[in-house]
C-alpha cells in the first residue's frame, strides 16, 4: 500500500476552521480526533491555540494488551493538554456495555 502525497492532505488549519465554523453554527457542540499519532495531536493544539481556535478535546486511538502505544507519547499529553482519551478495544466495549446492562437490571429490581 503506497503512502498517500503530502499534498493530497487536507491542512490542520483548514480543518480546525471547518471545524469551529460548524460549532458555531450549533451544528456540532465539540470535535475529536481518531486513530492520530502524538505529533498530529499536537499540531491540531497548536494550530488552535495559536489562531484562537476551539481546539479537539478528545482523542480515540487503539489501546489493548498488544497495543500500547498510547503509553509511549499520547499519556503525557492527554494529561497535560487536557484532552480525553477515548480507548478503541473491542473487550473494553463489551464490558461497558455489560456493566450498562448490570446498572439497568439492578435498576429494575430496585
Amino acid at each position: 500500500m503506497a503512502a498517500q502525497p503530502l499534498d493530497d492532505l487536507t491542512p490542520f488549519l483548514e480543518t480546525i476552521q471547518a471545524l469551529n465554523d460548524e460549532i458555531k453554527k450549533g451544528r456540532i457542540r465539540a470535535y475529536g480526533l481518531s486513530n492520530d499519532t502524538a505529533w498530529g495531536l499536537m499540531r491540531y493544539l497548536w494550530e488552535a491555540d495559536k489562531n484562537g481556535l476551539i481546539a479537539p478535546i478528545t482523542v480515540q486511538n487503539p489501546y489493548s494488551l498488544l497495543n500500547r502505544l498510547y503509553e509511549v507519547a499520547m499519556a503525557e499529553i492527554t494529561h497535560r493538554e487536557n484532552v480525553v482519551y477515548w480507548l478503541i478495544h473491542r473487550l473494553a466495549l463489551v464490558s461497558y456495555l455489560v456493566n450498562i446492562s448490570m446498572a439497568n437490571v439492578q435498576r429494575v429490581r430496585v
